[in-house]
């Protein structure tokens, strides 16, 4: 496995200011659906449905109101998604909760993206972030609800649901999402058979059958796994879409969850965002002249 430098991922973005962070590596969003080192993002075989059946699902969207990544209500403004939806993406982001239709719904603005400093778009690790939006999310338990996060990880075979805006079937370049949302169920995948599969990092779990033919897949990322009424995985990416002895993987929300909750009310001005971006540049450059000049 590869590291990057610290640099490449800021900690947090105040998206309400216009700043972005910049990755020149293709990522798995809808816009970009091809991946050279991880192939594909990624409902198939699953049924249309109504958001009344999966309340604590967004559709994260770009600048021009376009969908692209899913998320997940964790509290009244924050939202739970992948941070390879976010690192260098648009800098205007918004989120739409309570809609059934990928184009319904009101627009809320994203005010802060906090992404995973650990994040690593090749092997994946760290695929995770919390945005905040700008008005409540107006949670009422029947279009809007947060779900609580999941303290362990479930056993083999555990049903689990998954839902989204994305595609039905795997094509990069040329997949079409849907305009309704739609849901099916995976079963947790055991970790070692995973591993050997995938070769999945540390921090993320697998859900899928071993025939296929049930997956998340393009246009999902970002979007919940959904166990026993907990958050328990993000979508991150997988070989295709419902390909037999190719589960989904997904970051996981319990290894994840202190992480998260230290950043689920995230609201820091926008000073000490300069000051935090400030310190990993300086600690950067520090760090380069030693190793140059052999200090």
């Amino acid at each position: 496995m590869s590291y990057y430098p610290l640099l490449l991922v800021a900690l947090f973005v105040n998206l309400s200011n216009g700043a972005t962070i910049n990755n020149a590596t293709a990522l798995k969003y809808a816009e970009t659906p091809h991946i050279a080192t991880r192939p594909e993002v990624k409902i198939v075989g699953g049924n249309v449905t109504d958001i009344k059946d999966v309340p604590y699902q967004v559709s994260i969207k770009d600048g021009n109101g376009q969908h692209f990544c899913g998320g997940t209500i964790i509290s009244e403004y924050t939202i739970l998604t992948a941070a390879h939806c976010i690192v260098g993406t648009s800098k205007v982001l918004y989120v739409v909760a309570g809609s059934s239709k990928m184009n319904g719904g009101k627009l809320n603005r994203v005010t802060l993206a906090v992404v995973h400093i650990g994040y690593n778009n090749s092997t994946m690790e760290n695929d995770i972030a919390v945005l905040r939006v700008q008005k409540s999310l107006q949670l009422d338990g029947i279009t809007r609800k947060s779900l609580p996060l999941a303290n362990f990880e479930p056993k083999p075979g555990t049903m689990c649901t998954i839902s989204g805006w994305g595609s039905t079937y795997f094509d990069p370049g040329h997949a079409m999402g849907t305009e309704l949302i739609e849901k099916t169920q995976v079963p947790i995948y055991d970790r070692t058979v995973c591993v050997k599969r995938l070769d999945i990092p540390s921090d993320q779990i697998c859900a899928g059958f071993e025939q296929g033919g049930h997956d998340s897949c393009q246009g999902d990322s970002g979007g919940p796994l959904e166990c026993g009424g907990y958050i328990t995985g993000v979508v991150s990416w997988g070989l295709g879409c419902g390909e037999p002895n190719l589960p989904g993987a997904y970051a996981s929300v319990a290894y994840h969850r202190e992480w998260i909750l230290r950043h689920i009310n995230s609201s820091l001005p926008s000073a000490s965002i300069t000051i935090q971006t400030s310190f990993i540049l300086m600690f950067t450059i520090i760090t380069t002249m030693c190793n140059v000049f052999r200090i």
